[in-house]
């Protein structure tokens, strides 16, 4: 449900304004009350949570937010919630803090000023600092209760409330009071609890919305974003009223992206000291100027291990090679337009990764920045140009991008420090960057004593290579053998590995990969005239698929895309495999496998491969993909016989 309210009230506030103290009294024995017979399996219980802001636009502007949670303590999973830490940032105001814990036999204690510990090294606006205490004497039945009041002086333009976490929740209020000059907007997802609209009689307007029984968020592998299940609410402030104009804020998407606009288009601290510059002197026109700019780009910072939404200077980026797609964006727009190349900035937000309302403006909606290019001479379509994956060439999108709806925006006219932002949404498209894909090949023998030597060799593309990249920067020599070691004991207890040897890994093409030799004593078994042979050599996959019913949605990430392992086993000499198993293809919802199995002059070959589609699949989809996937498993779990010849 989405929400306007438009403020029609008189002139502006000047001067006197209503209290911004926030209601903060404890819970009475009633509110705390619950049935713990509702609650078998849980480790706590949320008995009360509370999110209340107050905004204040007269002469003295304010926000204050208020928390407050009551918390039962059920078994001792639960006693994590004894650590309570409130961070705010240096240029606001924790006005109150009080907190008490009620014990079993109904014993009260609160907290005094000598259990809040402090945090306040922070010296600029955005540093962090923080109160945080620890509720003493927690035992299985406490009531955990605190209340905390954080002011800033400015008024809060828009709030995306997080999860409520995985514990139950027995009552959740929002409430929001706005002074009557502000024009809000209210939206709810996922639930069909209405938000409630009060007018004050001081003509202050009051949001409500209230949850109550919230099952808590289950532990399932591969769930959907929580922002796609669980009620929460968002507000934002798009307009101001004065007498009878109404001054847009936040009203539109190019408001939303205002401010990064004017930092990017128009600030010239972003690029103080960034003089690097691609050398395009060769080029012609406008694709040639891409192509060599985004290479240069890629070839001179890495977004390895870099938050995709980092923004930092862009000298400091280049100076150290370690750059976030954000930064990158900013850099390749910005030397391609110093070009003459008509270069833009795009947001967008990866496929399945948050839900999102084209119809509620709000930038916490977008993860991921690009570089857009309009159509123009020597660019006969638009193209955008995504920084984050290593590996893609100019106008190349990997699978969680593509296709995505990307809103575009700039600055039109002005110098530094004027301008107006203006934007559209636009569909990212363009050929696919280098498919998710890893490839595990075996070329294994079983000598005459029943030991089996595998070389094993692992290959990635694309997003998938990027772990082992990491792993390559990131592993000491110790650290791979280690890791080679673990990946024996997949295959038996007593098994050994050698010659553990990194192969080609370069971030620019999108692909690493490694090899090792698996030494596996008594893996065969000599039946009379004839060798069992087990397939354990292969890799363990996806056992997070166990579970024979499921509660949530599944989601397939776009990152996954195919996997695909090869056996080629070689008998002891004089003998020659017997039956093998059955061709299997199978469909299901977000994913398909196919197990092959074929002689060779030695032996056999064994091929598994699944591809997945991205996607978010009911819980009633979940049987078959489990049952494709468990094919896939259960190669791992068969053998195959070697009869003499």
């Amino acid at each position: 449900m989405r929400l306007v309210m438009l403020l029609l009230a008189g002139a502006a506030v000047s001067g006197c304004t209503a209290s911004a103290k926030l209601g903060t009294g404890w819970l009475s024995k009633d509110e705390l009350a619950f049935d713990v017979k509702k609650y078998p399996d849980d480790a706590a219980v949320v008995l009360y949570r509370a999110d209340k802001w107050l905004l204040e636009a007269g002469q003295a502007r304010s926000s204050e937010v208020l928390r407050h949670q009551a918390v039962a303590v059920l078994r001792e999973g639960g006693f994590s919630l004894a650590e309570v830490k409130l961070p705010f940032r240096a240029n606001q105001e924790l006005v109150e803090l009080k907190a008490r814990v009620i014990k079993p036999d109904g014993t009260v204690r609160e907290l005094d000023a000598r259990d809040m510990l402090s945090d306040t090294n922070g010296k600029g606006e955005q540093d962090l600092q923080a109160k945080f205490f620890r509720f003493p004497d927690v035992t299985i039945g406490s009531v955990l209760e605190y209340v905390s009041v954080i002011r800033m002086p400015w008024v809060m333009s828009a709030e995306d409330q997080d999860t409520l976490g995985t514990f139950p929740v027995k009552r959740y209020d929002f409430e929001l009071t706005g002074a009557r000059v502000l024009v809000l907007e209210a939206i709810e997802y996922n639930s069909t609890r209405p938000i409630d609209v009060t007018t004050l009689d001081d003509g202050r307007h009051r949001l409500r919305f209230t949850l109550e029984d919230l099952a808590p968020r289950k532990a399932e592998p591969w769930t959907p974003h929580w922002t796609f299940t669980e009620p929460r609410w968002a507000f934002r402030v798009i307009g101001w009223k004065a007498g009878q104009v109404t001054t847009d804020w936040y009203r539109e998407w190019h408001d939303v992206t205002e401010n990064f606009a004017t930092r990017v288009y128009l600030e010239a601290e972003p690029y103080a000291g960034f003089s690097e510059r691609p050398d395009l002197s060769s080029c012609s026109d406008a694709k040639c100027k891409v192509d060599k700019a985004t290479d240069w780009v890629r070839q001179k910072t890495s977004t390895l291990g870099v938050d995709t939404n980092r923004d930092r200077p862009l000298a400091e980026a280049f100076k150290t090679g370690k750059a976030s797609a954000r930064e990158r964006a900013m850099a390749l727009r910005f030397v391609l337009q110093e070009a003459g190349v008509e270069a833009k900035l795009a947001m967008t937000t990866e496929a399945f990764s948050r839900q999102t309302a084209r119809s509620f403006p709000e930038w916490e909606q977008f993860n991921r920045a690009l570089v857009w290019l309009p159509a123009q001479p020597g660019l006969p379509r638009p193209m955008a140009i995504d920084l984050e994956a290593e590996y893609c060439a100019a106008g190349e999108l990997p699978p969680q991008v593509k296709d995505q709806p990307g809103f575009v925006f700039w600055m039109e006219g002005g110098k530094i420090g004027d301008g107006k932002s203006a934007g559209e949404w636009v569909t990212l498209d363009g050929p696919p960057c280098r498919a998710p894909f890893v490839r595990e090949t075996h070329r294994a023998k079983l000598r005459d004593d029943g030991t089996l030597v595998d070389r094993l060799e692992v290959a990635a593309e694309g997003e998938r290579s990027e772990p082992l990249q990491r792993n390559k920067r990131d592993f000491s020599a110790r650290d791979f053998d280690r890791r080679m070691g673990f990946r024996a004991t997949d295959v038996s207890p007593i098994s050994w590995h050698s010659d553990p040897t990194w192969g080609e890994c370069d971030r620019l093409k999108g692909v690493c990969g490694h090899s090792v030799t698996l030494n596996s004593p008594q893996y065969g078994v000599r039946d009379g005239a004839a060798w069992v042979v087990p397939l354990k050599t292969l890799t363990p996959f996806y056992d997070t698929f166990d579970a024979e019913q499921r509660q949530q949605s599944v989601r397939i990430e776009a990152t996954l895309g195919v996997t695909e392992e090869v056996l080629e086993l070689e008998g002891p000499p004089g003998f020659r495999v017997g039956k093998l198993p059955d061709t299997i293809t199978l469909t299901a919802p977000g994913a398909s496998v196919r197990v092959v199995a074929e002689k060779t002059k030695t032996g056999a070959r064994i091929s598994r491969r699944v591809s997945f589609t991205p996607g978010i699949y009911p819980a009633t989809d979940y049987p078959k993909l489990r049952e494709a996937l468990e094919v896939f498993r259960s190669v791992r779990n068969t053998v195959l016989t070697f009869e003499r010849e």
